[in-house]
C-alpha cells in the first residue's frame, strides 16, 4: 500500500506476492469484505477480513496492515480482535512460536518439579 507515481514500473516478487494490483480505498472504507476468517493464536480469536477484487483475494498479513490503516489511519470502527458482521470462517486453533518454546530468556531449559 502506498502513494506513488503512476508511471512507476512495479514488478511482484514471485516468492512473495502473486500479483500487483490497485484497489480503490473506497472498496476498504466501505467495507466490501466477503468474510472474516477467525484466527486463534493461544486462546485469543483474531478477526481477519478477506476481500476479493477482480478475481484477487486479499486476505492474510495483508489484510490485517488493511486493518491497522483504516483504524488508524481513517478512524474507522475497525479491529482484529472484535467480531465484526458478517460470515465467519474458523481455522484450527495454533499455538505461537513463542509459546512453544522450551527454553528461558536465559537459554536454559525451564526447571520441572517431580510432584
Amino acid at each position: 500500500m502506498g502513494i506513488i507515481p503512476p508511471d512507476l514500473p512495479l514488478v511482484a516478487d514471485p516468492g512473495e506476492l502473486n500479483a500487483i494490483f490497485e484497489v480503490p480505498l473506497s472498496h476498504f472504507l466501505d467495507d466490501h469484505r466477503t468474510h472474516t476468517d477467525v484466527i486463534t493464536v493461544d486462546g485469543v480469536a483474531h478477526y481477519v477480513p478477506s476481500y476479493h477484487v477482480d478475481g484477487h483475494v486479499i486476505w492474510g498479513l495483508s489484510a490485517m496492515m488493511l486493518v491497522e490503516l483504516l483504524a488508524e489511519g481513517f478512524g474507522m470502527p475497525i479491529d482484529l480482535y472484535q467480531r465484526p458482521h458478517g460470515p465467519l470462517r474458523h481455522y484450527p486453533e495454533r499455538k505461537s512460536r513463542l509459546s512453544n518454546s522450551t527454553t528461558t530468556a536465559s537459554g536454559s531449559a525451564p526447571s520441572r518439579s517431580n510432584q
